[in-house]
């Protein structure tokens, strides 16, 4: 049998909680606004500089994250609570970013979520 994480002890495992819903409901949405950005666009996909990481990473702090939230995605760590509406803020975060350095930042997202 599978040891499920700590902060799952007790809860009912036998479907999803509600925040746990909402906050995948987010994160679809936003990837598909994204994702019809990115092919309207008609930009060449281009790989995202530095700068335009540093970009989402002041926009995601700007939304409320925290550099706590941003480990936790960077790393994909699992057992942190709250990564699901963590990587939701990311992907508005993203979302928000306008011109060229957006395009680079949609596309890179979009494409490792279809490559993975």
């Amino acid at each position: 049998m599978q040891q499920l994480p700590a902060q799952w002890a007790g809860r009912d495992q036998r479907a999803p909680s509600h925040d746990f819903l909402a906050h995948l409901d987010k994160i679809g949405a936003t990837l598909f606004n994204a994702f019809g950005a990115a092919k309207r666009s008609g930009l060449p996909a281009a790989v995202p500089s530095d700068q335009d990481w540093s970009l989402v990473a002041d926009a995601f702090i700007r939304s409320g994250g925290t550099p706590v939230e941003m480990d936790a995605i960077a790393n994909v760590d699992q057992d942190f609570e709250g990564l699901c509406p963590a990587v939701a803020k990311f992907y508005a975060a993203a979302l928000s970013l306008q011109g060229e350095p957006g395009w680079h930042i949609k596309t890179a997202l979009l494409y490792a979520i279809v490559k993975d």
